[in-house]
Formats: structure tokens, C-alpha cells, sequence
């Protein structure tokens, strides 16, 4: 059998080279990037996975967990498919029978929000997942996403007018004779042409023209032969 290349002997190892520190106990962000079933020491079945921390100033840090599952016991049962629930495994899926190997393929990739806690182990510090709750997504909307619809019109709103045919307009008011023109400038393009005032009639009582005179010679044709 050939060996391996020093990169996958590296990245069979599972956190050889990564900073061992203990994070400060706080809630994670976690994606599951590594999962393998085993049996545990006392012949249990078990998933092994690595978490890695994907959100924060701890960005890329590994903290490493185990899933064991307990038949005999109906309290440690129930709490083995909350914390799948809570990664993303759902009843639904266990009800394909999946295999312990399915299994372990399914958790890769699945995000979750751990409790990390700070757990002496052999004389060192080490971070252990005290427990699994479902990833929230952010309070805010993404980019791009359209606004909520609000049935409260915005202040100092008018109310809209109920849908159906408009309303036929009303015609204004007859001004008054001392009301003063208006200041705007009116579009001379639509304003209609202009309306001669009639000349004022004659009034009854002023004096007619005079006729002529009685004794006023007529005038006089070009032969002198009056008319």
C-alpha cells in the first residue's frame, strides 16, 4: 500500500497544527466538517465530529464533540434526537433507516449554535459542546429583500380612496365679482380666446340726434335741379 501524501496524513489527523487554546466559554456558530460513527469504550454507538467556529473573532477554530446514543436509557435517548434535531437531522430522515455511515455523512455540513463550556481532561484544559440549539438566522433582512407590507398608513397620510369608478367632478363655485384674479400665471395655450365685451345699448332717456331743420335748403344736385 503507497503512502499517503504528507497533506492527507495532515488532514487525517484532525486538528494536529490547530491552536489548542480553549475558546472562552461563550455560544458558537459551529459547521459540522468532519463526522465519523464509532463505538464508544463501553460499546456504544457514537458519532465523533468536528465543529468548526464560522462566525466571530474566533473565525476557523475547532472544537470536537461526540454524539452517543443510548437505547437502554429513554431520558439520555430523547436527549441524543433533540441535539440531532437542533444540527438538522429530523425525525423524517431517521424514518429512512439510515445506516451508522449515512448517518455520519448526513451531519457534514450542518450548522448549529453550541454552548461551549471548559472541561479538565487528563490534567489539560479542554472545550467540550455542553449543548446543541438550531442556527438563527440574522434579526435584520438581506440585501435585496423586499420591506414588510404594515397595514398602518404612514402619519399624516391621506387615506386612500376606495377602489371603483372616480368620482365625476365638481364644478367650482361662481366667483364673486370682487374677488381679485388669481396671482399664477395662466398657459396661454390652453386658455380659450378671448370674449369681446357687446357695446353698451343706448339708454332710454338721452336726447336723440336732432333731425334737420324744416327750412334747411336741400342740397343742390350738380344741374341745380332741386330733389
Amino acid at each position: 500500500m503507497p503512502l499517503k501524501s504528507w497533506s492527507s496524513l495532515i488532514d487525517d489527523a484532525d486538528g494536529a497544527f490547530e491552536d489548542l487554546t480553549p475558546l472562552p466559554p461563550a455560544d458558537y456558530d459551529f459547521e459540522i466538517t468532519k463526522s465519523e460513527a464509532k463505538l464508544s469504550g463501553n460499546a456504544k454507538q457514537m458519532w465523533k465530529i468536528t465543529c468548526r467556529v464560522i462566525s466571530g473573532p474566533y473565525q476557523g477554530r475547532l472544537v470536537w464533540s461526540q454524539l452517543v446514543l443510548s437505547p437502554e436509557n429513554p431520558t439520555a435517548l430523547g436527549i441524543f434526537f433533540r441535539q440531532m434535531a437542533a444540527i438538522g437531522i429530523s425525525k423524517e430522515y431517521f424514518a429512512k433507516d439510515p445506516s451508522d455511515h449515512q448517518l455520519a455523512e448526513e451531519l457534514i455540513g450542518k450548522k448549529f449554535r453550541g454552548q461551549v463550556g471548559i472541561k479538565a481532561y487528563q490534567g489539560t484544559d479542554r472545550n467540550e459542546l455542553k449543548s446543541y440549539s438550531p442556527l438563527k438566522s440574522a434579526p435584520n433582512a438581506a440585501p435585496g429583500a423586499p420591506s414588510p407590507i404594515t397595514n398602518t398608513p404612514p402619519q399624516n397620510a391621506q387615506p386612500s380612496p376606495p377602489p371603483g369608478p372616480a368620482p365625476a367632478p365638481q364644478s367650482a363655485p361662481p366667483a364673486a365679482a370682487s374677488q381679485a384674479p388669481q396671482s399664477a400665471p395662466v398657459d396661454n395655450t390652453q386658455a380659450p380666446a378671448p370674449v369681446s365685451q357687446p357695446a353698451a345699448p343706448p339708454v332710454a332717456d338721452e336726447t336723440p340726434a336732432a333731425p334737420p331743420a324744416a327750412n334747411d335748403a336741400p342740397p343742390t344736385l350738380p344741374d341745380g335741379d332741386p330733389f
